[in-house]
This record gives structure tokens, sequence and C-alpha cells, in this order.
């Protein structure tokens, strides 16, 4: 389980902010920064300034190529090229919040809104618990995960008692399926893949299970099918480009 945070991109022009951000995002974590706008990464190595020896500049870049392949994601937000970041972040956190804003500049009244200097683990919108129970019900699993779901690009999920006409299998992924389709952002999905055991031997009985849930499967997705092993199969999981659980 992860949150989106949205972090003004002059924030990271040192090396000690740098560490800071590196140090307290990714998906073990349970932060990930939205790449807000799209050139977040550009506006943030503009900002280092040319003053910076070349030793500390050299550990910034290194933090920030580690921030961008595991600790972020494309947002694919909207933004007005006519306002600044923090006009645009504002409009977009009404619009869809995030669950946190790192920014010294904002004054606005939002109670998400971090100061770079005030970030602590205790903080009551840094704060991120990664395990939590939850009932099982198609509902609440799929509200569990939706940011994997949402703005993840790639999806498996790993299923060794999977039963294509028995709703208590079936249900979950359907809402899971559901809630990707349904998302409003521009988030391409590039694949998603269902594995589970081959410990159906009747290929009659395969073949009608798998055929049931491709009937229940939500227009705008497909979905590819593996059968495996027993001694090969995992636990149940949902894997994605971002993480999984």
């Amino acid at each position: 389980m992860f949150y989106e945070f949205a972090i003004d991109p002059t924030i990271l022009k040192s090396w000690d902010n740098c560490r800071y951000i590196k140090d307290h995002f990714g998906v073990p974590k349970g932060r990930m920064i939205s790449r807000f706008p799209k050139a977040w990464f550009k506006i943030v190595h503009q900002g280092i300034s040319d003053e910076v020896p070349p030793r500390e500049r050299t550990k910034i870049i290194n933090a920030l190529n580690k921030i961008k392949e595991q600790r972020s994601f494309s947002a694919f937000r909207n933004w007005d090229n006519d306002k600044d970041w923090n006009k645009n972040v504002i409009e977009q956190h009404e619009l869809n919040p995030f669950y946190g804003i790192i920014s010294n500049a904002i004054n606005d009244e939002v109670n998400e809104v971090i100061f770079f200097d005030e970030l602590d683990e205790d903080h009551p919108h840094f704060k991120i618990d990664t395990s939590v129970k939850i009932k099982r019900t198609e509902d609440d699993m799929a509200n569990t995960v939706r940011p994997f779901l949402i703005f993840g690009k790639e999806f498996k999920f790993i299923d060794p008692y999977f039963n294509g006409v028995n709703n208590r299998h079936v249900k979950p992924l359907i809402k899971f399926l559901e809630t990707i389709v349904s998302r409003e952002n521009k988030v391409p999905i590039d694949r998603v893949e269902y594995h589970f055991n081959d410990k159906i031997k009747d290929k009659k009985f395969l073949e009608q299970n798998i055929l049931t849930l491709e009937n229940k499967i939500p227009n705008g997705i497909k979905i590819d099918f593996y059968s495996w092993p027993t001694s090969k199969m995992h636990d149940r999981f949902i894997l994605t480009n971002l993480g999984g659980v």
C-alpha cells in the first residue's frame, strides 16, 4: 500500500533535502512521489545551483536517479502552464486529493500541506501504516490497493486457488478490473495477467472456468491467463510495475 505525495521541485536542490526524501519514500515506506508536472525531474535539476560543489552535485544526481526509478510515478494530472506549481497543485488537490503536499510556499489553508522543515514520521499527513487489516470483501480489498490500480500500468494477479465459477474468487478480481478501467487519468494499461494453479486437470472444466470469468471482465481491458504447476506457484499476490501486495 502506498500514498501519493506532491513535492515542490525546488525543495530538492540540496543534498540534505534530497537524501531525506530518498530515505523516506518508496513503496516499502508507503509513500510515492507524484511526478507533477511531467517535467518534475527536469525542474528539480534546473534548480540545483551552479555553486553546489561537484561532489555534492554528484550525490544529488545519484539520489534523484534512485527517486526516479524507485520512489516516484507518472501522475498524468493536468497542468496549466499559465500558473505556478503551487496554484496547479492546489487545483489538482481539490479535484483528486494528494495524501500530502510538501511545500514551503503554500499559504492556503490546506490541511495536507506540510512544510519541509516540519517533516516528521509522526506528522499526521506524513505518517503511514503500511500494514492494515481489512474485511475480506471485494470493496475493501479494492480500496486498499486502489493506488496500485489507479496508477499502475502492468498487473499480475497471482491466485493458486483459482475457480472461475466461484463468486468468492471472482468478485474481488472483477472489482479490481473495474477500478482499473474506471480511472479517469491517462495512465495506459500495458498488460494484465492472471496466474493460477494447474491443479484443475479437467480441461473442459478449466475452459468453462476461464470462459465464465472472461464473460464478467469489464469492457476496455484484456487479460491473459497462465497456468502453472503447483511447485511453481506463489501465494496470492497483486503485482504491478509500482510494487505489489
